[in-house]
């Protein structure tokens, strides 16, 4: 192996060629496409906006007009990439759903995040109310499962409504709240909570591209 100074030397005199290494440029890594989770596009001739939806069964919705190009609704999902991630991870770290409660005698079912212990009672007059730890369904026929559960989802309803109306009024007292939230005599209210995220739509009639933001 040549030293140093006999290489330097070489080169100088001209006695042999400098070994050089040819520098190869780095070539810039591809980027890939960011990917997309799975989705369902279900079209309607009645809308005119493109709607997102995450569910509690991780699964996406695409709510899009009738024929509503694919690459516009890759465009807006990939806009809405953050929002659906943050979604999926929230659903993801829920505890699993329950499983369908049954309506017979000592099942367990919930109410205002307390569970009660279902009490069959058909010498009761037909009323379903609770007892301590216990969710009493009175009435004949209240052995019958179909019967039951029909009893307990009008109860679940009107219990519902009235929550809700309670909750409608307290805000109805803030002053900021008063200004924005209105009741319609009459209405009824009935919204399962944590099924379902939806995001703003994009309005196609606007003529906006959904990926510049």
């Amino acid at each position: 192996m040549l030293k140093p100074v006999q290489l330097l030397f070489d080169f100088v005199t001209g006695r042999s060629e400098p070994m050089v290494r040819d520098l190869v440029p780095l070539a810039a890594p591809e980027k890939k496409a960011p990917t997309l989770p799975p989705f369902q596009i279900i079209p309607s001739p009645r809308r005119r906006t493109l709607g997102v939806e995450v569910h509690r069964d991780l699964s996406v919705i695409v709510r899009a007009p009738l024929g509503c190009p694919d690459d516009l609704v890759r465009r807006y999902l990939n806009r809405q990439r953050r929002w659906i991630t943050r979604q999926l991870d929230y659903f993801k770290a829920l505890p699993p759903p329950r499983p369908h409660p049954r309506y017979v005698e000592g099942e367990a079912h919930l109410y205002l995040g307390r569970e009660y212990q279902l009490a069959l009672q058909p010498e009761r007059r037909s009323q379903v109310l609770i007892d301590g730890e216990r969710l009493i369904v009175g009435g004949i026929g209240a052995s019958d499962p179909s019967v039951t559960e029909a009893a307990l989802s009008r109860w679940y309803l009107a219990r519902a409504r009235l929550e809700f109306i309670n909750l409608l009024s307290a805000c109805h007292a803030h002053p900021v709240c008063a200004l924005w939230v209105s009741v319609a005599p009459g209405a009824e209210y009935a919204d399962p909570v944590g099924i379902v995220m939806s995001r703003p739509r994009h309005d196609l009639e606007r003529g906006a591209d959904p990926s510049a933001a």
